[in-house]
């Protein structure tokens, strides 16, 4: 790209290109020879701080600039993946994103610029159904309402209680139990309700 530089020669200019290194001039049979050497500017990243998020919420993108008008790439470490711009949370606990330009002939890199941000776990929540029966009948099926599972963690709940159909009358607790296949449930807050 041009430099924006000008070479005068005899009474007219010659623009010099930024990628040229040297530039040889014939005026009046004699050769001389310029070597040029252009040094690279600095250039600063301008990224804002991230608001904290809860596990479970959806993807969001980040938007960080250069002051050479270059673009910013990101990387991510963490409980986090990127995909160009767009963030997605994997789990509770942190996520650090690095905002990187790596420079050009023009523009030395820039000076990596770092934004991390607090996932808080999700809340979860079981609670068992009361049930009731006539004595030596059979018991009936147990359920409940489980809330809060994030989509594709796969979290179910199965409710049992120590009664039998030969249990004496009385009160019986129903108590849930949680199945976690993909083993995701360290990123909730767990309440259980007894039925």
């Amino acid at each position: 790209p041009y430099g924006g530089i000008l070479f005068k020669v005899g009474s007219g200019w010659l623009p010099i290109d930024a990628n040229v290194d040297n530039l040889t001039v014939a005026i009046g049979g004699d050769q001389t020879t310029f070597n040029f050497e252009f040094e690279s500017q600095n250039q600063s990243i301008t990224f804002a701080p991230l608001a904290n998020k809860t596990y479970g919420d959806p993807d969001f993108s980040v938007t960080a600039t250069a002051s050479s008008g270059l673009d910013v790439t990101f990387a991510v470490a963490g409980q986090c993946t990127v995909a160009v711009n767009v963030i997605t949370i994997t789990g509770a606990g942190s996520c650090t994103i690095t905002a990187s330009q790596a420079g050009n002939d023009e523009y030395n890199p820039a000076d990596d610029v770092l934004q991390t941000f607090t996932i808080s776990k999700a809340a979860l929540s079981v609670v068992a159904n009361n049930k009731a029966r006539s004595h030596t009948a059979p018991n009936p099926v147990l359920d409940g309402m489980l809330t809060g599972v994030v989509a594709g963690d796969g979290i179910t709940a199965t409710y049992s209680t120590e009664a039998t159909g030969a249990s004496p009358p009385g009160t019986y607790p129903i108590v849930p139990a949680l199945e976690d296949p993909f083993g995701r449930l360290g990123n909730y807050n767990v309440s259980i309700v007894n039925g």
